[in-house]
């Protein structure tokens, strides 16, 4: 990945993770994750190749037995592949998605939506300035997606996570 691609990609994550401090602090009492919880841990999550490079290094950067039993959830196709124990096994290189479940998302059209165990299921009482725009995330990511995709040459169809998984480490 070009040094500019990654690097904004890392700007983004920096910045919707100082958002979802800033939401956690003025909404803790709220929300409902926490360390351990994982409803939001789809089996079959994807994310777009530019955030599948750098969660292959973080998977490849496990220690042998947590890589092998990422790999076995992957092969089992229960819950998120990364999810051992109840915890991310690549938590700080974590894609967009997973940064910002819990947040109340501001949808085109109009509506809030939240895990329903946060702001006790109504997510549109949350003020407008805590509210993540996802459209503005998404467009952004597109963005950088279609820059490394264009950069690199590959297809932009999205890596599902236990893909990552289950490829061989280099």
């Amino acid at each position: 990945m070009t040094p500019s691609i990654q690097e904004s990609l890392g700007t983004l994550r920096e910045n919707v993770d100082r958002f979802m401090a800033l939401c956690l602090a003025r909404h803790r009492e709220a929300m409902a994750c926490r360390a351990g919880c994982a409803s939001c841990c789809a089996a079959d999550l994807t994310v777009f190749p530019v955030e599948a490079a750098p969660l292959a290094a973080a998977v490849d950067a496990l220690s042998d037995d947590l890589r092998a039993a990422v790999r076995a959830r992957a092969a089992a196709g229960t819950h998120c592949a990364l999810l051992v124990d109840g915890r991310c096994a690549v938590y700080a290189a974590r894609p967009i998605l997973c940064r910002t479940q819990g947040l109340a998302l501001a949808l085109d059209d109009g509506t809030v939506a939240a895990c329903p165990l946060n702001f006790d299921g109504a997510p549109e009482r949350v003020p407008p300035e805590d509210r993540l725009d996802l459209s503005r995330l998404n467009l952004m990511l597109s963005m950088l997606h279609r820059a490394y995709a264009t950069v690199e040459g590959i297809p932009e169809d999205r890596v599902r996570l236990a893909d990552i998984a289950l490829r061989p480490s280099f």
